[in-house]
């Protein structure tokens, strides 16, 4: 049986000797081995020992999608196969 200190070594070890790695990578490493962690098991071990998760910078809108004529209508196309043939 897996004790829960043996996990948490396992996981801090993987993070210690690659500190660029988040917990998604962490668990990946991790699961070549043999070890059954889920995503979340793995950032609340790293967060008890001190990870920040990155923060994203929201990004401003730079576009504007508004009609230059008062009656200017969008059509999307969808194709798909029907008997190995392109319906439209």
């Amino acid at each position: 049986m897996i004790t829960k200190e043996d996990r948490d070594q396992a996981v801090l070890k993987v993070w210690k000797n690659n500190q660029g790695l988040g917990p998604s990578q962490i668990k990946n490493m991790l699961t070549r081995p043999g070890w059954k962690l889920s995503v979340g098991t793995v950032r609340n071990i790293m967060a008890e020992h001190g990870y920040v998760p990155p923060k994203m910078k929201a990004k401003e809108h730079q576009g504007c999608y508004e009609a230059s004529r008062p009656r200017l209508y969008h059509l999307d196309f969808y194709r798909f196969p029907t008997h190995k043939q392109k319906q439209i």
